[in-house]
């Protein structure tokens, strides 16, 4: 529940709410949630109280505009509304990256290349994605590990490192 606070000569505050009670010095309103604002003033009920937007999280209590949430890191989404605290932001998995900030949902998490990998949690940028070694090959979109990086094998070879798929080599040149 939100904070009290006192009456000013009967009017409640952006970001307050209260049912209609006069000027009385001792009626008290009541403080938007936190992950929640009201931009207008004499609200009479909770209702009143917008959630703020999805990528975005505020604890503030009392909140009378939207501004006062704080989006969601690069490298992380927050799909709910109303959140009231950063922990509520997802980090994007292994082997996906996402530079926007106040995403909101997982699908703003872009895969690593075929032939690339990355075992970083939240990462925000697509530096993070390293290219399988020489010789080496994946098929893999969005691979979380070196694990999918696999050898050229007999009669294949890798064109480069990085590569998203083994060539077959031609008879009697190199296989």
């Amino acid at each position: 529940a939100g904070g009290r606070g006192q009456w000013r000569w009967g009017r409640r505050d952006r970001g307050q709410y209260g049912a209609a009670g006069g000027e009385d010095a001792g009626s008290t309103c009541v403080e938007c949630a936190g992950g929640k604002y009201a931009a207008a003033e004499g609200a009479a009920a909770e209702a009143a109280c917008q959630k703020g937007g999805a990528g975005k999280y505020s604890g503030t209590l009392g909140a009378s505009a939207e501004d006062t949430c704080v989006k969601c890191g690069a490298g992380k989404y927050a799909d709910a509304e109303g959140a009231t605290s950063g922990s509520t932001c997802v980090e994007c998995g292994a082997g996906k990256y996402s530079g926007a900030s106040g995403a909101v949902n997982v699908w703003t998490c872009e895969d690593c290349d075929e032939g690339r990998y990355s075992g970083t949690v939240g990462a925000t940028s697509v530096e993070t994605c390293a290219a399988c070694g020489a010789g080496k090959y994946s098929g893999t979109g969005g691979a979380g590990s070196e694990a999918t990086c696999e050898e050229g094998g007999a009669g294949r070879y890798a064109v480069a490192a990085g590569a998203p798929a083994a060539g077959q080599a031609v008879a009697g040149l190199w296989a």
